[in-house]
């Protein structure tokens, strides 16, 4: 591939330049060196390969890299050029001789205090300079430390800053890439903030400072999920300890640029320059740094005016909260769900709160599963962008219930509000209400007229088993959804009128349809009539009209109809992300590709954590043909939960279509008994596809007979019958599919790169007509192959 890319970088080049050799590789970019013709100098230039060329906008790229290039500073390595060729896009500096700060740390571990302070110092010079007309690094690091006749050099100045802005996304993660390097990044870059200012430079200063002295990063961990999570939570270990010596205002100093929260950094470079200026050091260095110094408050002084110059990230405001999921102190397992309703609970009932802007439960109990709680709270509250978070623990003992809850401030870390209250069961929802009025009271906000729904019951018993029914369907798998019926069930029995329990049902059903574990012809029906009857308990409820919707959209293939249902839930509930998840579904179905890729991500941006809609925006970008993004999707979901089968399965499914057969393997589920027709055609597509043509005949044999004593979706085996390139028998069990079982996994032929060739089918059109997709288009994904 190295060769690949010099070829086509010399191809792109011409005469004007001769590249001699990789230099480097890995990360964002690829280094190659060449040599100026006209001048006979040596440059080094920067490529993106390929894979993340095709990802961003070239124009906007070579925008922001034409703002790097106006820098000229005697510790900043400049850029010449930049252009685009063939599938890349690359930039051109000079090429300087000697190692990086990374390489050197390698060899010796610590730096001596001298060395160390003067490249600390001269990286401070570099960012106040930068900062002054504009630029933030975003991606500092050892590696972008060049060495050189006794001085540092700052490298590859707003390459992740052109990437962000060329991809179009504004923000640093843009389809599961992240635009950084854990070990260097800031709270505030983890989640692709997307209002990441100059303090997040200073923090990447610290991490290299102290590395410089210490001779190891303040955290350490085994996983990248690992060090996201230490930058968040952990307490840097004291400086003073690891090297003794050191003058103690460089160490507070260090420590101060390593704050979690960007508010209590110094407020710039500028600052932390005159700091060093108060340690001792050299005369020579003092006047170098000093004439720096100077230069960069001038600078600032004349780009910005002298004030008003960091567009900082707006801190979020006093009305907004995040209910984390409370703890089961108990510890029975059998209790789990009861706190995690409680939490539910708090967070449906703050969110009727004229004026309070509360974070979907989902995030919040993701980023909570992703990074734990920190003592303070402040990591977590800032990764979600709130002012103050809600925790708490509940207890069962006997006939009583304690809970206890706790209001933090983010910004300080101070407790607002704490409160334990002990009741018998049958006062819950009054305890709910006292704790939603104590918090609003301290929010300091005024309750609004919220309507008294029949979303919940007043019956103690049956909320308990509505709430065990929700904690089964968020599973999403066979025993899971058949315990969410029972739960369901068993809830209404005991108060028929209890509407949630009734979407809730119907939703269990659904989702048994839409998985294959039950036929449709049973499980949709069952869905209809459970979202009629919570809709006419509760018209006013968001969640069974996303029930409606699923059985117009992947049953009754009524599109108007599902878009009807959709757009009143979303209406009655906009931060419900579900109902965005499955207008996305709609809108692919419809031909509407890239509107349900904004669509999808707007339910992402509402529940960014969330491993279901993450998975998603995955396949929505594998059906536009865009496969490298939608790999990055998938991996990055994986680290919410790396052994979900909707994930595995996905990424399976287009590691396959791409050839990484073995990898694949690995990575696809097996197909157990309680398999989905995910799984099913995800193995037989792979296992015809990678020749072995026995295996595959023989888990069309398993399938077919499984549908002797349980419903087998057909698509999944259509699916396999594709993979042994078989489109006859293929179509033939699509045409059952749809005429037998009326099963919605046939959609799949309009959008599925693996349905490539029924496409060309003499009775495709025929499907399309039985489907409602007749003038649909097709994905890009089957035009663009």
């Amino acid at each position: 591939m190295s060769q690949d890319l010099r070829d086509i970088l010399q191809t792109t080049l011409g005469n004007a330049f001769v590249v001699e050799r990789e230099l480097t590789g890995g990360g964002m970019s690829r280094v190659f060196v060449a040599t100026e013709t006209a001048l006979g100098r040596r440059v080094a230039i920067k490529l993106l390969p390929p894979e993340l060329a095709n990802a961003v906008s070239a124009e906007r790229f070579r925008r922001e890299i034409q703002v790097v290039a106006q820098l000229q500073h005697p510790h900043i390595v400049p850029v010449h050029t930049a252009g685009e060729g063939k599938d890349i896009l690359f930039y051109t500096m000079p090429f300087v001789e000697g190692e990086t700060l990374r390489a050197r740390l390698q060899r010796e571990t610590r730096l001596p205090l001298a060395d160390a302070t003067r490249i600390f110092s001269e990286l401070v010079d570099a960012l106040a300079y930068a900062h002054a007309h504009g630029v933030v690094h975003r991606d500092l690091k050892p590696e972008n430390v060049l060495l050189s006749g006794g001085h540092s050099m700052l490298t590859d100045f707003g390459i992740a800053k052109a990437l962000s802005e060329a991809t179009g996304a504004g923000q640093l993660t843009t389809a599961g890439l992240v635009l950084g390097t854990p070990m260097y990044m800031a709270p505030e870059q983890i989640g692709g903030d997307g209002h990441i200012d100059h303090r997040a430079d200073l923090y990447a200063l610290g991490l290299v400072g102290y590395e410089m002295l210490a001779g190891r990063l303040p955290f350490e961990a085994a996983t990248m999920q690992a060090m996201l999570a230490a930058h968040l939570s952990a307490t840097p270990r004291p400086l003073v300890s690891l090297r003794p010596g050191v003058d103690p205002r460089l160490v507070a100093l260090i420590h101060a640029c390593l704050e979690k929260d960007a508010a209590r950094r110094p407020h710039s470079a500028v600052e932390i320059a005159a700091a060093l200026a108060t340690i001792t050091s050299t005369p020579e260095r003092r006047a170098v740094r000093g004439r720096w110094r100077a230069a960069a408050v001038v600078a600032v002084l004349a780009v910005l005016g002298g004030a008003g110059w960091w567009a900082t990230r707006r801190p979020p405001a006093l009305d907004s909260i995040a209910v984390l999921p409370f703890e089961n102190a108990g510890g029975d397992p059998g209790d789990a769900y009861f706190a995690d309703g409680i939490s539910e609970d708090l967070t449906n009932a703050l969110a009727k709160v004229k004026g309070l802007t509360v974070t979907p439960r989902t995030s919040a109990a993701n980023a909570f599963k992703l990074w734990g709680k920190s003592d303070d709270l402040r990591a977590l509250g800032g990764r979600l962008n709130v002012a103050t978070v809600l925790d708490g623990r509940v207890r069962r003992d006997g006939a009583r219930l304690r809970v206890t809850a706790q209001l933090t401030s983010v910004r300080d870390g101070s407790v607002l509000w704490s409160e334990t209250y002990d009741r018998q069961p049958k006062d819950q929802f009054a305890l709910q209400d006292e704790l939603t009025r104590a918090i609003v009271d301290r929010l300091r906000l005024q309750l609004g007229m919220a309507r008294t729904a029949k979303g919940r019951s007043t019956n103690l018993a049956a909320y308990d088993l509505y709430m065990r029914g929700r904690y089964l369907w968020n599973q999403r798998t066979r025993i899971g959804l058949t315990g969410a019926v029972k739960s369901f069930d068993e809830a209404i029995q005991l108060d028929s009128s209890f509407a949630a329990a009734h979407a809730g049902l119907a939703d269990a059903w659904a989702l048994s349809g839409i998985f294959g574990y039950d036929s449709p012809a049973i499980a949709f029906p069952k869905a209809r009539i459970a979202a009629d009857r919570a809709v006419e308990l509760d018209s006013l409820l968001a969640e069974p009209h996303v029930s409606r919707g699923l059985v117009a959209c992947f049953y009754e293939w009524d599109w108007d109809r599902a878009g009807r249902e959709y757009s009143r839930a979303i209406g009655l509930d906009s931060t419900y992300a579900t109902a965005w998840l499955f207008r996305a579904w709609l809108e692919a179905f419809e031909g509407h590709h890239e509107q349900a890729l904004t669509t999808m991500r707007h339910g992402q941006q509402l529940s960014p954590l969330d491993l279901t809609i993450a998975a998603r925006v995955g396949t929505i970008l594998f059906y536009l043909n865009r496969p490298d993004e939608a790999e990055r999707e998938y991996r990055a979901a994986m680290q919410l939960d790396p052994n979900a089968f909707i994930v595995r399965s996905e990424l399976g499914i287009l590691l396959t279509t791409r050839g990484r057969y073995d990898e694949a393997m690995r990575t696809s589920p097996p197909v157990t008994g309680d398999f989905s027709r995910l799984e099913a055609g995800a193995r037989g597509y792979l296992l015809g596809r990678m020749g072995r043509t026995a295996e595959a005949r023989q888990l069309i044999d398993s399938l077919q007979a499984y549908r002797a004593r349980r419903f087998v979706p057909r698509d999944a085996i259509a699916l396999t019958y594709m993979g042994l390139g078989d489109a006859e028998s293929a179509m033939r069990e699509l045409e059952r599919a749809v005429n037998e079982d009326r099963s919605w996994g046939a959609l799949l032929v309009q959008l599925d790169p693996r349905y490539a060739p029924i496409t060309r089918h003499a009775r495709f059109a025929a499907l399309q007509r039985a489907l409602h997709v007749e003038h649909v288009a097709l994905s890009p994904a089957l035009t663009q192959r």
